[in-house]
């Protein structure tokens, strides 16, 4: 019994304060929708689109100020398999923008998720993160692009969804709401 006090304890002094932020969503909710599946054919195979929808819900009781991409979002997220890739959109000029939160209230952005040759993929599953860049985290005049790859390179800062595994939740392309 005194063992497994002292594991218990061991365990909870043993994760840091950022291990503690990371585990949870620092008051967002990333929910991420497959709107759709397109294939697009080329001479070597064809290759799968994804339309997702993805959802930040602040979650929390106060109001989150966090960083963006004006009209490139699908800068701030990253996939944990590297079969599949993101396609950005085109945009004219590409800024930062700083997005405003209320509790309960939600950001939708849609992105574009390609496979890299289907006839490769060995899971068709992954995760999508946010890139999570705080107001006090960078400064307009500055490039958010280092800030957000530095995120990525460390891992820190990002948001997982749930994992979405697209023979399930590609078979319907409609809705009821």
């Amino acid at each position: 019994m005194k063992l497994m006090n002292f594991l218990c304890l061991f365990i909870c002094m043993s994760c840091t304060p950022g291990d503690v932020e990371n585990k949870h969503n620092m008051g967002i909710a990333i929910k991420p929708t497959i709107i759709g599946r397109y294939s697009l054919d080329n001479e070597k195979c064809t290759l799968d689109n994804y339309l997702v929808e993805i959802k930040l819900v602040n979650v929390g009781d106060a109001t989150i100020k966090f960083w963006i991409f004006s009209c490139s979002c699908f800068l701030n997220f990253v996939l944990d398999n590297k079969d599949f890739s993101l396609i950005g959109n085109s945009c004219d000029a590409n800024y930062p923008e700083l997005i405003e939160l209320k509790s309960q209230q939600s950001l939708t952005i849609p992105i574009v998720i390609k496979n890299r040759d289907s006839s490769k993929i060995k899971m068709p599953k992954f995760k999508i993160g946010f890139v999570l860049v705080f107001e006090s985290q960078h400064k307009f005049e500055l490039n958010l692009m280092k800030t957000v790859d530095n995120f990525k390179k460390t891992q820190s800062q990002i948001l997982w969804s749930n994992e979405i595994d697209l023979i399930q939740d590609t078979r319907n392309p409609y809705r009821i709401e």
